[in-house]
């Protein structure tokens, strides 16, 4: 499966390992690790990992959890595509990617 994407959930990958990293020297490194890891999971089978509670029904949103850290993938199932739409904090500022779904899946991948 194509994993692709939003220029936003792209930026906070940066500043969320940015912020690791400043808190620990090569803890943003490991949370990139982890980030591939977790890619390749969606790319092997998306559709194991549980829908959004709060998805509308139309949409296939779903998220996937970091093992060590407190952070999510939030991505949404389109045909056979991942969209990433946020990595975010569970417990901070919910819902606030919402408004993402309304951008246009991306053209570019990041592998």
């Amino acid at each position: 499966m194509r994993v692709r994407w939003q220029d936003a959930a792209r930026e906070e990958l940066a500043q969320v390992a940015e912020w690791y990293e400043d808190r620990q020297a090569g803890l943003g490194l490991e949370f990139l690790d982890e980030v591939d890891h977790l890619v390749e999971e969606l790319r092997q089978n998306a559709k194991r990992f549980p829908r959004y509670e709060e998805a509308p029904a139309r949409r296939d949103l779903r998220r996937a959890p970091f093992k060590r850290f407190p952070h999510q993938v939030l991505f949404e199932l389109i045909e056979n595509q991942v969209r990433v739409i946020a990595i975010a904090h569970p417990s901070r500022m919910p819902r606030y990617w919402t408004t993402r779904l309304k951008s246009p899946l991306p053209s570019d991948d990041l592998e």
